[in-house]
């Protein structure tokens, strides 16, 4: 064998075995991007617990695809023979995938305090119309549905505070959107009454002018409740000769319509009877239902306004035990007792006594 046969015989295996070692070198010495892998999965859950992908759910679903396409190209590369293959396909989908996820997580920070702001601003807006309707309401005649109304809207506003200061915007937001749809229909309905209401105020004046006429001309006595003001109005000979305080029914704001409904009645009535011995100290019985209520009653029932069962009411009666500050009676007309001791002396069986919405320029 000659030298140079030699040379190449030995040349051959010590190539392939540097080759080889090479090989198997470069194969031990590729490395998969595990702490950027980790970086990656961090990054997501951060922007998840960011709730980015309820307030940024496209970016968030980018980032996701990126990082589940990084997990593969990593399983492909781990998994090849090729010791010279690369893991930065991978490693440029891992950053993008933390470049997106950190996208996502700030927008969602981002809308979440935009919304949570313009939330708390409904909150506080639904909160100061709360206290405006408390003093509209307070300032007129109680109107049972309108404070059913208030009740409602005021356990929204304090739900919606309360989901706020825990977090639950979006439930916040029902709350706050419940009390405005409350509040507007509170509205409609105080609109509507305002409307109805100058019709007896009209019918008010025409009673007053009529009773104070009779008093006049007949020199005796008659009483005047006026409902706005809370006041009874001693009448004689056609001049105010004293005055009170009184308490309403607690629906006192509407004319009443049915019995139990807290109406106290307005219109031209009669003392029928003066109880000495009644069960609010002492009373007097008036003619309630006069004739205008029999044929209000009926034009209800015939029109749908109120239920086929309805029944008119009776007992409707000035008596004592007032002075509490409130609207309490089923619809009769409460004076303290001392009062009482005074108007079953000047007003016997047949005084006029005329309940109105309300005495204009009085």
């Amino acid at each position: 064998m000659t030298h140079r046969k030699l040379i190449l015989t030995l040349s051959v295996p010590i190539v392939f075995i540097v080759l080889l070692g090479g090989f198997i070198v470069a194969y031990e010495m590729r490395q998969p991007p595990l702490d950027r892998l980790q970086q990656a999965l961090d990054s997501v859950e951060s922007a998840r617990t960011a709730r980015a992908e309820q307030w940024a759910g496209d970016d968030m679903q980018k980032a996701r695809r990126h990082l589940g396409a990084a997990q593969q190209a990593i399983r492909d590369v781990s998994s090849g023979w090729w010791p010279f293959e690369s893991y930065h396909i991978a490693d440029s989908l891992l950053t993008e995938s933390i470049r997106l996820s950190q996208l996502a997580a700030a927008r969602a920070r981002e809308r979440l305090a935009t919304t949570r702001d313009g939330i708390s601003s409904d909150v506080i807006a639904s909160r100061d119309s709360l206290g405006i309707w408390r003093s509209v309401l307070d300032s007129d005649l109680p109107r049972a549905e309108d404070e059913s109304l208030h009740r409602a809207a005021s356990f929204s506003v304090q739900m919606a505070e309360a989901l706020l200061e825990k977090g639950q915007h979006e439930a916040a937001r029902e709350y706050a959107d419940s009390a405005r749809v409350l509040f507007q229909t509170l509205e409609d309905k105080y609109h509507q009454h305002a409307a109805s209401s100058r019709q007896w105020v009209r019918k008010s004046q025409e009673w007053i002018s009529r009773t104070l006429d009779e008093s006049r001309t007949s020199g005796k006595t008659a009483l005047i409740v006026d409902k706005t003001k809370h006041r009874l109005f001693v009448v004689t000979g056609g001049r105010i000769v004293d005055s009170t305080d009184c308490e309403l029914g607690f629906n006192s704001g509407h004319q009443k319509r049915i019995s139990g409904d807290g109406a106290t009645p307005e219109g031209m009535y009669r003392v029928t009877r003066v109880n000495g011995r009644s069960k609010y100290y002492r009373a007097l019985l008036l003619n309630y239902p006069n004739e205008d209520d029999r044929k209000r009653f009926k034009y209800n029932l015939e029109a749908g306004v109120i239920r086929a069962d309805s029944k008119m009411g009776s007992l409707i009666e000035i008596h004592g035990h007032g002075g509490q500050g409130r609207d309490w009676t089923d619809g009769c007309v409460a004076v303290s007792d001392r009062t009482m001791d005074m108007l079953v002396k000047v007003a016997p069986e047949g005084t006029a006594v005329t309940v109105v919405r309300a005495w204009e320029n009085r």
